[in-house]
């Protein structure tokens, strides 16, 4: 075929003059880097940074993200992510920071957040390197409470059994009797006010049942990880009751109240809840940027802490962990669960939520975070990005979570004298926080990027087709068009429309006549014979 007849079909399904291998070479060329985002300008650079300084972070988890990174092969900035989350959400709801002089405005670092990545970016050993050293807490209280459980039980059946022999010795007249069972059963009854309760640390997977039973008994927040959340983000679509309930937790340590039918409503006194897990780029685009009830929630804007994991190779590193930085980081995480953080960081009792204790920031700090909150909320970045206002809005639990898990971390290796957070801690939460603003815009940016690269896929399968078909002797079989280009009936169909189909003898073939008025039957006679 000519390659003026070449052109003519490419015009006639639309196409660009250019030919297929020139769209394959503007493919190529093309990353992700450089679709759908505008140039910024300088004062919306001003709240924005494209990684992590690894001297913004406090020892032990500098040296420890560093040697995970360079083990798993992983950049830095997801590696610290992941350890934000995890640590953050260890302090939970026993700590909180005051920003302003009013005491009822506080942020609980229960940090939510999310990976954006294909599968294969090495999520699951990432996230063991954070999971295994928490998990021999975790289960080691687990046990604890079974065991605790059993006893509780147990005296329960032991009260319930003096109960009813005081019914008959009273019956009997036996006052001796009487008055024994009189003492045990009020000792019983003081061991069965003080009702055994858990401490979960991390939950991989959970119904909203097994998450209510759990939020009964349960000292303090926890988070839920998984390597995929998809799965629970479809299920909200379904069960707005846990996503409700979700929602409510992010604040932490409020009270909530959850109803059970025939066991009894839940009474929550600190319902805080940490979520963190990976998420495809698609379903991402589907569950958290899409129009559906996670966005109109608000839900989106909750995920703070996110990392998009771009173009990860795999790669063997074949390197040894350090043992001393393992160590290090291991002694931090089992000092997070277990020591009383207050007398290390000397917060004050929050007197609105019980065992809840509050820090404070100096005058400086607190200037940093109005004018850092305010700058964002109301200038230039925000007005490019109105979408993203929901989530810039609530990024002061972004930077006052890290603020407390720095200045904790230090507080545990050299205890406080006071329990406010000074400027230069404050500055460098903030440093960190201009990252996650950055990953929130490149996050919102994978709606187009994705357009774009589903509108490329297209057009290489197009021109496919239509390199086939500029490359036979007309007519062609459509069978032959969809089998040699290995695309779909109806694809091929759709790319081939603009030229004359027809049907003969139960064959579909192609020819080089446009579409006319005269209508065409099936096995019919036509002037557009072949």
């Amino acid at each position: 075929m000519s390659e003026l007849l070449k052109k003519a079909i490419r015009e006639a399904v639309g196409m660009e003059t250019p030919t297929a291998t020139d769209t394959r070479e503007s493919i190529k060329n093309t990353s992700n880097e450089s679709i759908a985002k505008k140039e910024l300008s300088d004062q919306e650079k001003e709240y924005i940074n494209t990684r992590i300084d690894k001297e913004l972070l406090p020892s032990p988890i500098k040296e420890y993200c560093d040697d995970v990174s360079q083990r798993l092969e992983l950049p830095f900035e997801l590696v610290v992510t992941t350890c934000f989350a995890f640590l953050n959400n260890l302090i939970s709801d026993k700590l909180c920071l005051v920003p302003t002089k009013d005491i009822k405005y506080k942020i609980i670092p229960n940090l939510w957040g999310c990976i954006i990545a294909q599968k294969g970016t090495r999520k699951t050993p990432l996230f063991k390197a954070f999971t295994d050293t928490i998990y021999k807490k975790h289960f080691t209280y687990i046990e604890n409470f079974e065991e605790a459980k059993e006893r509780y039980e147990n005296v329960l059946k032991t009260l319930s059994s003096k109960r009813k022999a005081l019914i008959k010795a009273e019956a009997d007249g036996d006052s001796g009797k009487i008055e024994e069972l009189q003492a045990a059963i009020e000792r019983l009854e003081a061991k069965a006010k003080e009702k055994p309760r858990s401490k979960y640390l991390l939950l991989s997977d959970t119904t909203k049942e097994k998450l209510t039973d759990i939020l009964a008994t349960n000292k303090q927040g926890f988070l839920i990880y998984q390597d995929e959340i998809s799965k629970m983000l479809y299920s909200f679509e379904k069960d707005k009751e846990m996503r409700s309930l979700l929602l409510e937790s992010w604040s932490g340590a409020s009270s909530y109240t959850i109803a059970r039918i025939n066991r009894g409503d839940v009474n929550v006194k600190k319902l805080t809840l940490g979520l963190f897990g990976g998420i495809q780029p698609e379903i991402y685009k589907k569950l958290v940027l899409g129009d559906s009830d996670n966005i109109t929630s608000g839900f989106n804007d909750r995920f703070q802490l996110i990392y998009i994991a771009n173009d990860i190779k795999y790669k063997i590193a074949d390197k040894e962990a350090n043992e001393i930085v393992e160590h290090a980081f291991e002694e931090l995480v089992t000092d997070l669960i277990d020591k009383k953080l207050e007398n290390y960081t000397k917060a004050k009792e929050y007197r609105y939520v019980e065992d809840l204790y509050y820090l404070q920031l100096t005058n400086e700090a607190k200037e940093a975070f109005k004018q850092f909150l305010e700058g964002l909320n109301n200038g230039a970045l925000a007005s490019a990005y109105p979408e993203l206002r929901g989530f810039f809005s609530k990024i002061d639990k972004l930077l006052g979570s890290i603020a407390i898990l720095i200045y904790t971390t230090e507080a545990l290796q050299e205890p406080k004298e006071d329990n406010f957070i000074p400027l230069e801690v404050m500055q460098r939460a903030i440093e960190i926080t201009k990252f996650y603003v950055y990953q929130a815009v490149e996050a919102f940016n994978i709606t187009s990027i994705l357009d774009y690269q589903k509108e490329i896929a297209f057009e290489k399968k197009r021109d496919k087709i239509l390199d086939f078909v500029a490359s036979q002797k007309l007519p062609i079989k459509l069978r032959d068009v969809y089998h040699s280009t290995k695309v779909g009936k109806n694809f091929a169909l759709q790319v081939l429309e603009p030229y004359y189909v027809i049907e003969k003898q139960g064959k579909s073939y192609i020819i080089t006549s446009q579409k006319t008025s005269l209508p065409l039957k099936s096995g019919g006679d036509s002037d557009n014979t072949l």
